[in-house]
């Protein structure tokens, strides 16, 4: 094959490939502006479906929390009262309390060896 053809070949698979690439940048480009027409059409949906469900769930969480409310109150109404403990007397601030302390027995020291000694 002659040094021109193969030259000229070259060329026109060139411009094919640069064709066939565009063209698939295309087909690329109007399915990712399909997918994100579709997306925005389902949000548009989802809010229009979305009042009705914030207010259901409103009303169900209202339901919900009042009979909680009356359940707490039958089961103070019910509990059997407590028993206080007597009310500390308050301390004088002229006196402080005397510190604790402990003292270490003899029990509690490490034997020695020159004890006898």
């Amino acid at each position: 094959m002659p040094e021109k053809e193969r030259a000229r070949l070259k060329e026109q698979y060139k411009k094919e490939l640069r064709r066939r690439k565009q063209f698939l940048q295309t087909v690329k480009t109007a399915r990712n502006q399909q997918a994100a027409d579709q997306a925005l059409l389902n949000m548009v949906g989802a809010l229009e479906n979305a009042g009705d469900t914030v207010d259901e769930f409103t009303a169900r969480l209202d339901a919900e929390t009042a009979l909680n409310e009356a359940r707490l109150e039958i089961a103070l109404e019910n509990q059997s009262p407590t028993i206080e403990e007597p009310p500390v007397a308050p301390q004088s601030s002229k006196q402080s309390p005397a510190p604790v302390t402990k003292t270490i027995g003899s029990a509690l020291e490490p034997n020695r060896s020159d004890k006898d000694a």
